[in-house]
């Protein structure tokens, strides 16, 4: 028998295989969920546990994708139930992309992220509210500033021609709108220490804002923003993510309010991050 004579049947095998991989991960991924999130699973085995799904799905999109192309040659019809199998299988992965952020292939070698990486702003309150067993909060200064790891191409600390109560203002309202949990809030010493809970798995994320007046020949102030992962070692990003988004919400909610007010406009810069 050839080659040719054998690829319905192989192509049989394969969307098998397909179902079978993709069954057990609609039904594994749930448990993975709810293990962590009800402190069933440690995030040890959790995090591991999410990779090989990401693999898993990688391989189920290839070969349905293969399945399917082949199958088109060969007269073959497409299953409705590998159709059905490989949408589902793909929906973790979306998910997983979301927590992770979007640059999760790019790892970052850090599991926390800040506008200024020679003075980042500091936790006062955040060390009370993690147990001996996550990540440390103590800066990594040292990594930036030696080259181990990169600065953050996209976030640096941000300039502004408003006065510090009125930036403080306008973070502090948009902590609440992203539902981040506050636990300090110091309008007068312009500092925000605030709790991020992802959605799907429950990661935490300990975020400070530090807003300084500039000296007063320029009536301005600016802001440095600092996020640091609780329990994931390497966060690929989402740390940074995080700050760059909240940065351009905030640049926009600023210049929005002065357009209310009809002020003159607002002066928003960013300060390049050293390097």
């Amino acid at each position: 028998m050839t080659i040719v004579a054998k690829i319905p049947t192989l192509l049989d095998q394969l969307e098998k295989i397909v179902i079978i991989l993709g069954s057990v991960i609609i039904i594994v991924f749930p448990l993975i969920i709810f293990g962590y999130r009800f402190e069933l699973l440690p995030i040890i085995l959790a995090a591991p546990f999410l990779y090989s799904i990401v693999g898993s799905i990688s391989f189920i999109g290839l070969a349905g994708m293969l399945v399917t192309v082949v199958g088109l040659f060969v007269n073959r019809p497409i299953s409705a139930g590998l159709v059905l199998t490989v949408t589902l299988s793909i929906t973790p992965l979306a998910l997983i992309i979301n927590l992770l952020g979007a640059g999760w292939f790019d790892t970052s070698g850090t599991n926390d992220a800040s506008t200024d990486v020679i003075n980042p702003p500091t936790y006062y309150y955040a060390q009370d509210l993690r147990s001996p067993d996550q990540n440390s909060l103590e800066a990594q200064t040292a990594r930036y500033l030696s080259g181990m790891v990169e600065p953050m191409a996209n976030i640096s600390s941000l300039r502004m021609g408003v006065g510090r109560l009125e930036a403080f203002r306008v973070a502090r309202y948009l902590v609440e709108l992203e539902g981040w949990w506050v636990s300090k809030s110091d309008l007068h010493g312009g500092r925000i220490e605030a709790v991020s809970t992802t959605l799907l798995l429950g990661f935490e994320a300990d975020i400070v804002i530090r807003i300084n007046a500039i000296p007063a020949a320029d009536q301005g102030s600016i802001l440095d923003m600092r996020s640091s992962g609780r329990d994931i070692i390497e966060d690929y990003g989402a740390n940074a993510a995080r700050i760059e988004d909240f940065l351009i919400k905030f640049q926009a909610l600023l210049i929005k309010q002065q357009n209310r007010l009809n002020l003159k406009p607002v002066r928003v810069d960013t300060v390049p991050a050293a390097t």
